[in-house]
């Protein structure tokens, strides 16, 4: 038993270390990007930070031995980077309430701002859909397309048949490139 709470514990941290790791390497401070003290992302990072977990053992049951020994396997408490995998499996949807809307609003520019600031140069391309906040949720991405108007499409879709179109456009490039270009060769986008 002793042997499994050990090996348990030592691939917890394993992964916490992992996903450290991951933040670390793919994601600087702010403060670095801004200064150009970090040169820009070189690789596609392999999962996006959107928070921080604070994980206690204490808080799950049986998450702490009464017996000393087992929990000198690693810290009872720990901060890691909560983490989307990326770019494959990195769906999202986020659910609130309508007090809570403009939370979530900066919780999305934050995760796209990741995007734009961790992924390598001209890898990226923004189809911005905000029909509840009419744009206004991520108009300061908008002077993306001042630099390169293929980071951004020509505006930010409100409307639902615009969005239809959008989305429809989308699933067109995706099948034109599954198609043309991945065909049996690639998994993935992302392989390719």
């Amino acid at each position: 038993m002793t042997d499994a709470w050990r090996d348990a514990r030592r691939e917890a941290d394993g992964v916490v270390t992992a996903a450290a790791a991951i933040d670390a390497a793919a994601f600087p401070p702010w403060s670095s990007l801004a200064d150009g003290s970090t040169p820009l992302a070189q690789h596609v990072p392999a999962g996006l930070r959107f928070g921080q977990l604070d994980v206690s053992l204490e808080k799950i049951p049986g998450g702490v031995s009464v017996r000393p020994e087992l929990n000198a396997f690693g810290p009872v408490a720990w901060r890691q980077p909560a983490l989307v995998p990326f770019p494959d499996r990195s769906s999202l949807v986020v659910k609130t309430s309508a007090d809570q809307r403009e939370a979530a609003g900066a919780f999305l520019q934050a995760l796209t701002l990741r995007i734009a600031a961790g992924v390598p140069a001209g890898q990226t391309r923004f189809t911005i859909i905000d029909p509840l906040g009419l744009g206004k949720h991520f108009a300061g991405f908008m002077h993306l397309a001042d630099h390169d108007e293929l980071l951004v499409t020509s505006r930010i879709w409100t409307e639902p048949a615009q969005i239809e179109q959008r989305l429809a456009d989308i699933t067109e490039h995706m099948e034109l490139v599954i198609q043309k270009y991945l065909r049996n060769e690639y998994e993935s986008i992302a392989h390719y």
